[in-house]
């Protein structure tokens, strides 16, 4: 699948399945970082998040998973450098350590690589979702104030919304499964696109900055 434009990331593990021990267990690690080795031996070209959420050793970006349920709650995690520091080198939103190899020091890119899990409930008796709304107009309202809480934050890199369709009992898609918004579809791309969110940043992206830095030394 390498030649696949539409792949932009490898990600051979996930929340530490299979690997439930990997802070504590030198093998489970060693098997982690083997894989990860593994995958950068079959293709280069694309950066590899080695156990995808937390727990995460040999990782070339550091990816978190996030599912507070109010903007708040993403603002006082990311906002700041301190708060920074502290979500990716201390205990993160999962109760887990992010990193196992180092502490951060802006010399990854920091991504949010899952986060949302809106459900919409409109009647539908098995939904499921990590916050559960009854219109589409709060749908709207708690959607676009999670993506700004994380627009608005300098330093991080990224963010992945989970997610693309509701599916089995997980009824938190953006979009039902046979591919149908739950929103306009202008209206998700004016909240993800929308530059409001950086306008009081004072030095927006303090991580490229500070890498462009790094690489100029």
């Amino acid at each position: 699948d390498r030649s696949s434009p539409s792949i932009i990331t490898w990600v051979p593990i996930n929340e530490s399945w299979g690997v439930p021990q990997i802070a504590a267990d030198v093998r489970q690690r060693a098997f982690v970082e083997g894989l990860a080795n593994l995958t950068r031996a079959v293709d280069d070209t694309r950066p590899i998040s080695s156990n995808d959420g937390w727990e995460q050793p040999a990782t070339d970006i550091v990816t978190t998973h996030d599912y507070a349920d109010k903007p708040e709650q993403l603002q006082c995690a990311y906002a700041s450098e301190s708060a920074m520091r502290q979500s990716v080198n201390g205990i993160g939103p999962q109760g887990r350590r992010t990193l196992l190899d180092s502490d951060w020091d802006f010399d990854k890119p920091v991504i949010v690589s899952e986060f949302g899990g809106i459900a919409l409930d409109e009647g539908n008796s098995k939904h499921w979702g990590y916050r559960t709304v009854g219109s589409k107009e709060e749908y709207e309202k708690v959607f676009k104030g999670l993506v700004f809480a994380l627009l608005e934050s300098p330093f991080l890199a990224g963010f992945c919304y989970t997610q693309l369709t509701d599916t089995a009992q997980e009824v938190n898609g953006i979009c039902t499964p046979d591919r149908k918004p739950k929103l306009p579809k202008q209206t998700v791309r004016e909240i993800i696109t929308c530059s409001k969110p950086h306008d009081s940043q004072v030095r927006p992206r303090v991580v490229t900055e500070h890498a462009v830095g790094v690489a100029e030394k």
